[in-house]
């Protein structure tokens, strides 16, 4: 890793490393200037550019002075760097982390990172990675898709011009594929056209497809619609268009195991996601174990399409990076390109090559790499412009870093150097990442957030997607909604705000808060109106400047957020826009004197008088002039608003001038004001003091006093707990209400109660409750304390009943349910007592209390579920497992009628507490059954009678052809059902993946007698039918069949099935239909009688123009040779008809009041017209004006029919 401008330093102190000796023979050597390149390039092997793509900047530069890409990166800092923009992209997901999710980490490089061995890279001759996709563009992508660019989200993918990443709405997702005509199936290789195909994927799927020209001989693949479906298409896309694919991806062989997984799993799910086919060399064990080479590769050969490749190659290389080390020594291996040329004595050349060997291998032995990942973003403040450069990251840390190339989406970023070092080093990788981590985007952010507030678009925002969004003080949003979709939506409408929103649009300008007011009032509406600057000043308790948004010259009501990102064009006028509107600002205020601070001591109670002097004093001034600003005690800035309180104190703040002139007039306005006063204070006093007498006396005589006898045991619920209640009445009603002290009544209960003294309270009688104070509120605090009592006492029944202290689990239930559903029936308060309080031996008395009846229903429902369990007893009985499945049966249905028949519980909770079978994890076969006892007898000699009947069962097979299962099974499994139920025997009936013998083979599982029954049933409803072949030209295989029907009648009546012996019926023909429609002309009211009697329409078509030629063989299947023949009779008399019937016509009448008269009365006319000719006829039931009368059979059946109808209709019109 030395070249002339990096060298690791792997200590800090005096002694040189052997990479610090080896830069100083080359300083040295001058003359020579020979260079080594002790390090394999990592640039190469972790990161390799696109092959076929040219590199810019540096690289080609390398490239000019015959160095390889890595050791023209390794240049001097003189190297002229490569430029990058300082501009600020709102768009950026890296700058702008918290409004979206972090991006995907991008694939692995093609380069293996852990073995010696060269990379292939080539797929049937096109370079790996610009066939088609994206690799050579800098496009990101948050979507999981392949990270070659074979299926890249075209809405949230940035172009290279960084547009704004959209996100896909929900039903509406774009992803698209390129490829390159290098990759596509040449036009004689396809069997259909490339639109056909297209258009049957579409026909499929419920996405869209559709295909466009893009650059340089790309053909671009875009579908739309749901992600899955999406996805779906465009694989199918790539199946049938793309050529097949070889590609060989080495992996290290520690790996090949997990590749491979248990018996092929994991190879063969990679294999069945991606559509590919996947080998991969075979290794003997005695290999593996004489393999130490740690470095060595397997070959694994990926065949398919493009798409089907990557996706497979992904996966692989997911893998392998899980068992590979993050920190390894770093390899070392020669540049073909970079020789080290030594010239002179030979023996000192012998001796120069040795000691390079040496120090070659010395730096072997020092030098170790390390791996982390930093989001792509953040790389330009590490080494760069915005960051440090090499020799001063090396100088620092004694490593040496290497950031993955312009052309490369990696995030990786290596670290080189001394083992002891490497922790540091990547520490400052860590700090330079984040020192600047988006200072700017944060700033904008705030400022983007202040403003959006200011115009109200986050309350908008809210409104129109459901959701709540909180911004903070740093920028960054939180969104927050009940449905998902709807803050996908929020974030989606957000991120398009900010895209509109650049910084470009933004300008700060730092104006004293003095101002703020008066620019607000003054010049907002004027800078808004002429430049389309909206000025967002900041509130009297926030801080910060003044902020200029670049809006539009239209008025501000009809004004739209923008939501896209703007031209480069506009930028300028932006700029213009928001210097004229500063200029504007700064001519204000400029000119003004200094600003000034002053205070000044006011009594409180003259401020309301100051201020209408100081409002006064305002309104003299001119118009142009700027109010002094004044603020009171309690408004004084950075007081905290919870310490607030009104100070004799006031702050004048403004031009130097102002101030002075408004202090000396509050000066002599406060002197004038304290004079007043004392004037004032001795009348004022006198009248005070009388006022206070009259209303004292007032008071009292109004007072009056109550004296309710209650008895003592509520007096403790009329106080409250702590006097709460009673402190209550007293506050309002402002009376005072004493209660007795007595030993009932704790002191604190009694001192809350009142504030008389205890020597008078010694003469209360124990149930007497005195209340005083003024007669309208002694009488409501009286009448009140009456109905709390009542209420007491009608709600102060008790009881108490007594239940074993095992049941007490049961009743309250877990986490209290069982209790709390016993309180809420019925409604009374029930007190359980604790273990601890029950001695032992003796029963668990339960509380109750409350009205009545409740009471009295709690006492009910608990009574019953005592003695309940008085009365149930607990039993268990030894059941093999394999009987426990029966027993239960599927959902739990068997068990529950088992319950049901005992007399059980018959609620979900019941049953599982009264029937508990052994966990899997618990050894034994005991089923723990509880209960009443009648109940329980019961229950253990059914599921004991169930296991005996399960013993004695047998199985037994039938042989049954696999075309014949489906009697067995019927529509929806309903006839295996009824021979389960008729029979009581279990039948299995193989599945469609079974092969071989067992594929015939039908299991029957129950009593012998039953078994043997069901078998003979099985064989004779399976026994090979009486079958015929009648062959049918194929073109009147429809017009037999009548959709369908034809066939429902030989199966009902006779019991005969059709078979067409494999064959697929010709397709169908579209039926003629008459060309008139509903818009043709109708009679009109006014026209005269008959005057459109002959204005009727006629077509006639061929019923046999089908062009399919050759016969249909229907293949008549029945129980019996009778029933056969008489299916074969229907279909001979159907194929006469219809070879009979040829043409088909359609009569349209002018007014559809005449079809009744060609019905006749009860169908007698037209049953006459059809027997008369032998043709079929239709007459339409809605008889609406355009609809036409059908009428089939020979052609001259078909004429004669029409005549009669025309005749019919002459006659009645």
């Amino acid at each position: 890793m030395a070249s002339e401008g990096s060298n690791v330093n792997g200590t800090n102190g005096n002694a040189l490393t052997a990479a610090e000796r080896l830069m100083q023979q080359h300083d040295a050597h001058e003359t020579h200037n020979p260079t080594i390149e002790d390090v394999p390039d990592e640039d190469i092997i972790a990161h390799p550019p696109p092959s076929g793509i040219p590199n810019s900047g540096q690289d080609g530069t390398a490239a000019q002075n015959g160095l390889s890409a890595k050791a023209a990166g390794k240049q001097p800092a003189k190297d002229t760097p490569a430029k990058s923009s300082n501009k600020l992209d709102t768009a950026s997901e890296e700058l702008f982390p918290a409004l979206g999710a972090p991006k995907a980490p991008a694939a692995n490089a093609a380069a293996s990172m852990w073995s010696k061995k060269p990379t292939s890279t080539t797929t049937n001759g096109a370079p790996n990675g610009t066939a088609y996709g994206h690799s050579a563009s800098t496009t990101t992508s948050r979507a999981s898709t392949p990270a070659s660019g074979i299926l890249t989200p075209a809405s949230t993918a940035p172009s290279a011009r960084r547009q704004t990443p959209q996100m896909s709405l929900p039903g509406r997702y774009t992803e698209s594929i390129n490829l390159h005509q290098s990759v596509l199936k040449k036009r004689d290789e396809l069997k259909r056209p490339v639109g056909e195909i297209l258009r049957d994927i579409n026909k499929k799927s419920k996405a869209t497809v559709e295909m466009r020209q893009g650059p340089n001989g790309v053909q671009i693949f875009e579908g739309t619609g749901p992600v899955d479906a999406v996805r779906t298409a465009l694989k199918e896309v790539a199946g049938q268009l793309c050529t097949t694919q070889n590609l060989k991806v080495p992996v290290p062989v520690s790996v090949r195991g997990k590749i491979v997984g248990k018996q092929g799993t994991t190879i063969q799910a990679i294999s069945k996601a991606s559509g590919a086919r996947i080998q991969i060399s075979k290794q003997d064990a005695a290999e593996i174990l004489e393999d130490d080479d740690l470095s060595a590769t397997v070959d694994v050969v990926i065949e398919g399409d493009p798409f089907a490749v990557q996706i497979a190659k992904q996966d692989i290389l997911k893998i392998a990076p899980q068992s590979s080390a993050d920190r390894s020594p770093a390899t070392f291996t020669p540049q073909s390109n970079l020789p080290i040329q030594l010239s002179g004595d030979r023996q000192a050349i012998a001796n120069a090559r040795a000691e390079i060997d040496s120090l070659v291998a010395q730096l072997q032995r020092e030098l170790t790499i390390d791996q982390t990942q930093i989001e792509r973003g953040r790389h330009q403040f590490i080494v760069g412009n915005m960051g440090i450069s090499q020799d001063e990251f090396m100088a620092e840390t004694g490593c040496s870093i290497v950031l993955p190339p312009d052309g490369d989406e990696s995030e990786d970023i290596y670290v080189v150097g001394p083992p002891e070092r490497i922790e540091a080093g990547i520490n400052k990788v860590m700090d330079l990442a984040h020192a600047a981590a988006a200072k700017d985007a944060q700033a904008h952010a705030r400022a983007i957030t202040r403003y959006l507030q200011q115009r109200q678009a986050i309350q908008q925002l809210e409104r129109q997607h459901n959701a709540r969004i909180v911004p903070d003080s740093a920028g960054q949003w939180q969104i927050y909604a009940r449905d998902g979709k709807d803050a996908l939506k929020a974030r989606s409408d957000i991120m398009n705000l900010v895209s509109g929103h650049p910084p470009s649009r933004f300008a700060p300008l730092d104006v004293d808060p003095f101002y703020h007011n008066h620019l607000r009032q003054a010049a907002a509406q004027h800078i808004r109106e002429q430049h389309g600057v909206r000025m967002v000043v900041p509130g009297e308790s926030e801080d910060g400047p003044i902020l200029l948004v670049f809006e539009d010259r239209v008025p501000s009501p009809d004004y739209e957020l923008p939501r896209r990102a703007p031209a480069a064009q506009d930028v300028k006028t932006y700029q213009q826009a928001l210097e004229q509107a500063q200029q504007h600002i700064l001519d204000l205020i400029s000119g003004q004197q200094q600003i000034v601070s002053q205070e000044l001591e006011a009594p409180i109670k003259f401020h309301d008088k100051i201020k209408r002097h100081i409002a006064r004093h305002q309104e003299s001034q001119a118009e142009d002039h700027i109010p002094v600003q004044v603020l009171y005690g309690a408004e004084q800035p950075g007081a905290p608003a919870a310490r607030r309180t009104p100070a004799p104190s006031m702050n004048l703040r403004g031009p130097q001038d102002s101030v002075d002139a408004l202090f000396e007039s509050l000066l002599a306005f406060i002197e004038q004001e304290k004079q007043d006063e004392t004037e004032r204070g001795f009348t004022l006093d006198f009248l005070s003091q009388k006022k206070h007498l009259q209303d004292l006396v007032k008071r009292l005589e109004d007072e009056s006093t109550h004296r309710l006898i209650i008895a003592p045991a509520y007096h403790r619920d009329l106080i409250g707990q702590g006097g709460s209640q009673v402190n209550r009445l007293q506050e309002r009603y402002g009376v005072r209400v004493q209660f007795p002290r007595t030993n009932k009544v704790t002191d604190d209960a009694t001192s809350e109660a009142g504030d008389a003294p205890a020597a008078k309270r010694n003469n209360q009688p124990p149930n007497e409750v005195v209340i005083k104070g003024p007669s309208r509120g002694a009488d409501a605090c009286r009448d009140e304390i009456l109905s709390l009592l009542q209420y007491l006492k009608d709600n102060s029944h008790t009881a108490t009943v007594s239940v074993a202290p095992n049941q007490l689990p049961s009743l309250i239930g877990s986490g209290g349910r069982e209790m709390d559903a016993l309180r809420l029936e019925s409604g009374a308060q029930i007190d359980v007592p604790s273990a601890k309080d029950i001695a032992d031996g003796q029963r668990a008395e339960i509380k109750l209390k409350g009205s009545k009846q409740a009471v009295e229903t709690a006492k009910k429902l608990i009574e019953e579920k005592a003695k309940v369990f008085d009365n149930s007893v607990t039993r268990s009985i030894d059941v093999d497992r394999r009987h426990h499945r029966v027993i239960i049966g599927p959902q739990g249905s068997t068990l529950i009628g088992l319950l049901e028949k005992a007399g059980g519980p018959t609620d979900t909770r019941g049953r599982s507490r009264a029937v508990r079978f052994p966990k899997t994890a618990e050894e034994g076969n005991s089923i723990r059954i509880e209960g009443q006892t009648a109940m329980v007898d019961k229950l253990c000699a059914s599921i004991l009678s169930m296991v005996a009947e399960q013993e004695s069962q047998t199985t037994d097979v039938v042989e049954v052809k696999p075309d014949k299962h489906r009697l067995l099974i019927g529509r929806g499994g309903e006839a295996k059902r009824q021979l389960e139920q008729q029979f009581s025997v279990n039948i299995s009936i193989p599945r469609e993946t079974e092969t071989g013998p067992q594929r015939s083979q039908v299991r029957v599982t129950g009593q012998p007698d039953n078994v043997g029954k069901c078998k003979a049933h099985i064989t004779e409803i399976t026994k090979e039918q009486e079958g015929e072949t009648v062959q049918i030209p194929r073109k009147f295989h429809h017009a037999i069949a009548d959709n369908g029907q034809f066939f429902r009648r030989l199966r009902n009546d006779h019991k005969v099935t059709v078979d067409h012996s494999g064959q697929r019926p010709p397709p169908r023909n579209a039926a003629p239909a008459p060309s008139r429609s509903k818009g043709g002309a109708v009679p009109l009211i006014t026209d005269e009688p008959g005057a459109n009697s002959n204005s009727h329409s006629w077509e006639s078509h061929n019923l046999h123009t089908s062009e399919e030629a050759g016969d249909i063989p229907w293949v008549l299947l029945g129980p019996s040779p009778e029933a056969v023949a008489a299916a074969r009779a229907k279909l001979d008399k159907a194929l006469d008809e219809v070879s009979s019937r040829d043409t088909v016509g359609y009569l349209i009448l002018p007014d559809p009041r005449l079809y009744r008269h060609v019905i006749g009365p009860g169908g007698s006319e037209i049953n006459r017209i059809r027997t008369q000719t032998g043709t079929k006829i239709q007459v339409p039931r809605d008889q609406k004006s355009g609809e036409a009368i059908e009428i089939s059979g020979n052609k001259s059946g078909v004429e004669e029919a029409r005549d009669i109808i025309l005749e019919i209709v002459q006659n009645n019109a």
